[in-house]
């Protein structure tokens, strides 16, 4: 990574990221053109997992593919995600809880998740998903009633 990008020009050129709201930013080296620098902002959310998902497919069929998620939307609990990126342990761990009734609508897991950004309220009210949701992490510290959607 070129050392001019570690000065307040890029703190300044991040910021104006954000303010336009632009997708993210590639910087390439004019010398070498495997050099480059990519900047995409990220989001953290925390969402509810009932356990349900969407079944994977090839070698992760029969476990999950994506986990369907939920926040509570202007007080109504509403489907927010399809939360991928999950290791083949992480799988296989969530498979085996939601398989065996370890989470349901009655015990429900709160995750953190990643994603690029919150999708736009439509004109016709729909709420937008998260874009491309990975999973980070269980908190066990937040109950589902903390999981908020904030615009």
């Amino acid at each position: 990574i070129p050392s001019y990008l570690f000065t307040e020009e890029k703190e300044a050129l991040l910021l104006e990221l954000k303010e336009k709201k632009f997708e993210g930013v590639v910087i390439k080296a004019r010398a070498k053109r495997d050099q480059y620098w990519k900047y995409k902002p990220t989001i953290t959310e925390d969402v509810i997992w009932f356990g349900e998902y969407n079944e994977g497919t090839g070698r992760n069929e029969g476990m999950i593919g994506s986990m369907v998620c939920y926040q509570y939307v202007k007080g109504i609990l509403t489907e927010i995600a399809n939360v991928g990126g999950l290791t083949d342990d992480t799988r296989a761990h969530f498979t085996k809880l939601s398989k065996g009734g370890k989470v349901s609508r009655d015990v429900p897991l709160v995750l953190e998740v990643e994603a690029m950004s919150r999708g736009e309220v439509t004109k016709k009210g729909k709420i937008g998903k998260l874009r491309h949701p990975r999973y980070s992490r269980i908190r066990t510290d937040k109950s589902a009633s903390q999981c908020i959607r904030r615009d």
